[in-house]
């Protein structure tokens, strides 16, 4: 997939990555349909947040179709497979 990527002082880059997977029973998987950069992601850009190190995936504004859950905030089992409708 790809993700606009931190690459070092003042440069990003679109760059692929592995597609993410459940690893917890309370993850989901969302496709990204439209993604913004915020006030956080210049500011590493700027080189103003330390812990943002080269390979650091930006960006967190995002709208998206969600396509797989493994559990529900009230414990109940839900499994919604991928759909080609948007």
């Amino acid at each position: 997939m790809l993700t606009y990527t931190y690459v070092e002082h003042g440069n990003f880059e679109l760059r692929e990555k592995p597609k993410p997977g459940i690893m917890d029973s309370r993850d989901a998987i969302v496709r990204m349909t439209l993604g913004s950069i915020c006030t956080g992601d210049l500011q590493i850009k700027h080189g103003s947040v330390p812990r943002a190190v080269p390979g650091t995936i930006v960006g967190h504004e995002m709208v998206g179709i969600h396509l797989l859950m493994t559990r529900c905030v009230n414990g109940t089992v839900v499994c919604l497979m991928e759909s080609n409708k948007q």
